[in-house]
């Protein structure tokens, strides 16, 4: 559709209520023609998109295990929703939720913290966690965390920057070697503290 010109610009210092505006919405490819009493109205979904940041808040309340030399996704349960908008976990196709997922194509920020246990042995053994992208490796994503004998706790947390298109997932891989597991705490009530997630995630578009 093409406007002409005359009709397309105005002086705004004569603006009056009857004038109209047109709006280019790209969502929908359509010129709107808008009363300029309803302007605002309009134009705020067409820019909103461009105004909010999507960001995710989860964590898991479960003990995560994976077999010495095997390969899992870490898991998220909970969500805090007053926290979360445009960011989800989704699940795999064994029902575990550890895709996460975001609606809006940009670059996200993919924070997490680990609470690494182990209770035994003898020599030092290790875990390795690294990123996954749309089911492939990450190149150059990984990273070793050494676990001393009877260390019992170790936090493992660092971040993943990384581009994802609307729709596409990310999930955090780990591996170990020697009975190493993700702990989770139950709330203490004797010092007392709140529950120890075996893992805490945090996802923000940049």
């Amino acid at each position: 559709m093409r406007i002409p010109y005359f009709i397309r610009f105005k002086d705004f210092t004569t603006i009056e209520n009857t004038d109209c505006v047109f709006l280019d919405d790209v969502n929908s490819n359509v010129i709107k023609r808008v009363n300029v009493l309803d302007f605002a109205e309009e134009l705020a979904p067409i820019i909103e998109p461009y105004l909010t940041k999507d960001r995710g808040s989860f964590y898991d309340t479960t003990t995560q295990t994976v077999t010495s030399g095997g390969i899992a996704a870490m898991k998220f349960n909970s969500v805090d929703t007053d926290a979360t908008s445009g960011v989800s976990v989704e699940e795999d196709l064994s029902n575990r939720k550890n895709k996460i997922t975001v609606s809006k194509t940009g670059v996200y920020n993919i924070m997490f913290s680990a609470q690494i246990f182990r209770e035994s042995g003898g020599a030092s053994k290790q875990v390795i966690i690294w990123l996954r992208k749309n089911g492939v490796d990450v190149p150059a994503s990984a990273t070793h965390v050494a676990v001393q004998a009877n260390a019992r706790y170790l936090v493992g947390a660092w971040n993943f920057f990384i581009q994802l298109d609307a729709g596409e997932y990310c999930q955090i891989m780990w591996t170990q070697d020697n009975d190493i597991t993700l702990q989770y705490e139950a709330p203490n009530t004797t010092i007392p503290y709140p529950a120890v997630p075996s893992i805490i995630l945090t996802v923000n578009e940049v």
